[in-house]
């Protein structure tokens, strides 16, 4: 006979934990009905977004480790804010830059307005190697000049920005990248055309394509795919990790970092992220709605089976890490934006990691195909 106490046993839910639940789901909601627009509208609303949110956690990471006997020069803060920016929009400034220089100098576009498409070039994102140098030039200055300024805090300031700025640049990758696929691929078969090479795909589809690209439905909606599919992945990693912990989590997963969190929690969001992005993602993928066309897509099923197993390990880790550094310096929260839910740091933690994951796999995929159109 099977023994009783081997039964699985459900955790007694205290009224401050249900407490915190509801108060959890409404700062969600609340939070959704501001950004939600702001995905959907994408382009120059998005990166507004991306700028407000850059700039306050430019803001938290400057202000979250002081303290009453320390105080960071208002320096560190300009610094900080004007990296923050640089190193978010590197892509989009360069770009800028080429584009009006070729504009100027260019003798047939001498006469034709200046514009700017804000998808040209951004194949894949980047981090200005310059602007990483003056950042540690800066701070390590830093440590010269200001006894206060340690080297712990200039290493906490370099791998601050660098991590946060390269996760909200990899946010308008996700977001901008499906309709930079497509206008790549309309480009690529139209300049085999002209030179009188074969296309790879039919006139057709090309046609097809070019609607697609117009269609508002298109614009506002199947655009926003790849990065809704990001954000389910790491969001549903938090929910499914939070209820299955409050549940039935008895084992403490690493209560030096973070008290909180158990095994039985990090394995019940692995398991509900997994399962929920995959089914998100076949059930676009294998009714006609790629997620991302010509690599996310019914052909390439195995690339969104790699990403799905990967983003809820990559969210975990991503929380795990900026708990360290709160440890680190002894505080809760990076912020009191959201009163007891702490900063936007404390937010969207995994969700940057999680997006840096998908801005350094989805390049490494395209070359993949790419290697193997040449080799056959």
């Amino acid at each position: 006979m099977h023994n009783g106490n081997n039964k699985i046993k459900i955790n007694d839910v205290s009224n401050e934990a249900k407490h915190s639940l509801v108060s959890r789901l409404i700062v969600s909601a609340v939070l959704l009905i501001i950004v939600l627009p702001c995905i959907i509208l994408g382009d120059y609303v998005f990166m507004g977004l991306v700028l407000v949110c850059s700039l306050l956690s430019a803001y938290e990471i400057c202000k979250a480790p002081q303290s009453i006997e320390k105080k960071f020069n208002n320096i560190i803060f300009v610094f900080a804010f004007f990296m923050m920016i640089l190193m978010v929009f590197w892509t989009f400034s360069r770009r800028l830059i080429d584009s009006y220089l070729l504009h100027e100098y260019t003798p047939a576009n001498k006469n034709l307005p200046f514009t700017y498409n804000i998808y040209t070039g951004f194949s894949s994102p980047t981090i200005s190697l310059s602007a990483f140098v003056i950042c540690m030039v800066f701070f390590f200055l830093m440590v010269l000049i200001d006894k206060s300024f340690t080297i712990h805090d200039a290493f906490y300031f370099i791998g601050m920005l660098f991590i946060v700025s390269l996760g909200y640049q990899t946010l308008m990758y996700l977001r901008l990248y499906p309709s930079y696929a497509i206008s790549t691929a309309i480009s690529y078969n139209e300049s085999l055309f002209n030179q009188g090479e074969v296309m790879k795909i039919t006139q057709e589809e090309l046609d097809s394509l070019k609607a697609l690209l117009d269609d508002p439905w298109y614009k506002y909606g199947e655009s926003a795919l790849l990065f809704i599919y990001m954000c389910l992945g790491t969001l549903v990693t938090d929910a499914g990790a939070y209820l299955t912990g409050m549940l039935f989590g008895k084992h403490k997963l690493c209560p030096r970092i973070s008290p909180k969190k158990t095994i039985e929690g990090f394995v019940g969001g692995i398991i509900f992220s997994i399962v929920i992005t995959l089914t998100f993602a076949f059930s676009l993928v294998f009714t006609g709605h790629p997620i991302v066309y010509g690599l996310l897509d019914r052909e390439h099923w195995y690339f969104i089976l790699v990403i799905s197993l990967l983003m809820p390990f990559v969210s975990s880790f991503g929380d795990l890490l900026f708990s360290c550094v709160k440890r680190g310096y002894q505080v809760k929260d990076f912020g009191r934006i959201l009163k007891s839910h702490g900063g936007i740091l404390d937010r969207v933690d995994s969700v940057l990691v999680t997006s840096i994951l998908l801005g350094l796999i989805i390049p490494l995929f395209n070359e993949i195909l790419r290697i193997i159109e040449i080799t056959k």
